[in-house]
């Protein structure tokens, strides 16, 4: 996907204004920046950024429906992939979890440079961070399923959502999830690849 093919589908898919693409054009310069000397991302990938992450990640926005707007919890943000995408796209409050400090700090500074009030940074492991109830969980190249679910279960609302953007082997994971976890869960494909999936939960309690 090319990047005026990823701002068209941004476009098209999420109404976005042309602030917020402005605004996602100054992240993918950070992270061009800065990224690639942390190792945050590849430099090869820099050249489909747009689509490889942008899209990959503002995509989750859509599945959010309705609780787009509400809290959201991104964990192991890395890049700020998806949680600062997600929090540009949405304006919602955020909370970006990240426990190596280099990483964080990057975080702390996109937060910063782009103006995003309602975002804050947990330089922590989210086993250190104070239980509280979020709308939305995400993850991206974190854990396993099993693993993210058991780390984040203090962290989420009854309602809460949980995204989790999991590639080609996402379908198979999904079908070895432990018995123990009960809820709605679903493979959803990818706008980027059709091969990889999201899987989605809601309505989830362990046994």
């Amino acid at each position: 996907m090319t990047e005026d093919e990823a701002r068209a589908w941004l476009h098209d898919a999420l109404d976005v204004s042309r602030e917020t693409l402005d605004r996602l054009d100054v992240y993918y310069h950070l992270v061009a920046e800065d990224g690639v000397r942390q190792n945050l991302v590849s430099r090869a990938s820099l050249d489909d950024f747009w689509g490889r992450h942008i899209v990959d990640s503002a995509q989750l926005v859509l599945l959010a429906g309705k609780r787009a707007s509400g809290q959201w919890l991104d964990i192991g943000s890395g890049a700020g992939l998806p949680g600062i995408v997600t929090a540009i796209v949405t304006g919602a409050p955020t909370m970006l979890v990240e426990p190596r400090r280099l990483r964080a700090g990057f975080l702390a500074t996109a937060v910063d440079t782009l103006g995003l009030t309602r975002c804050r940074v947990e330089a922590l492991p989210i086993e250190r961070v104070a239980p509280f109830p979020a709308d939305i969980v995400t993850a991206r190249a974190v854990a396993p399923l099993d693993r993210l679910l058991d780390m984040t279960r203090n962290h989420a609302s009854p309602s809460c959502l949980f995204l989790f953007p999991k590639g080609r082997g996402g379908a198979e994971e999904l079908a070895s999830l432990p018995k123990r976890w009960q809820g709605d869960f679903r493979a959803i494909s990818s706008v980027t690849d059709p091969e990889s999936v999201i899987i989605t939960a809601t309505s989830v309690s362990r046994r």
